[in-house]
């Protein structure tokens, strides 16, 4: 039986991964919990899960955020004006696949984040 994950709550830039009724894991059991930004005003606004445990982060940063630091995926994001969106994404294990940043010279939000089935 596949073990069922759903991505639950986001505090600042880390993501936390916990368990859902009905899976293998116990409701609320953390399975994971993950750190990225840097010293500006970074913030994660939306979070989604694939169907295969993957999950899809998005918010904004400001300045330079590392996504995965001290990990051989550490992949930096530096904003071009202001506030920039960044989406990242990781695996079902809470390794960093990518992180992508998106923004012009203004202030540029990733508020929320749609998954869909493939």
């Amino acid at each position: 039986m596949a073990k069922k994950r759903t991505l639950c709550g986001t505090v600042v830039a880390m993501v936390i991964l916990a368990a859902s009724s009905g899976g293998a894991f116990a409701e609320g059991e953390l399975l994971w919990a993950k750190r990225a930004g840097g010293t500006g005003g970074d913030r994660a606004y939306g979070v989604g899960t694939l169907a295969d445990g993957s999950a899809l982060v998005t918010g904004s940063f400001y300045g330079t955020a590392t996504f995965a630091p001290g990990e051989p995926e550490e992949t930096q994001l530096i904003s071009v004006g202001g506030t920039d969106i960044f989406i990242a994404k990781y695996d079902l294990n809470g390794k960093l696949v990518w992180a992508k940043s998106a923004g012009g010279t203004f202030l540029d939000y990733g508020s929320g984040i749609a998954v869909l089935p493939d």
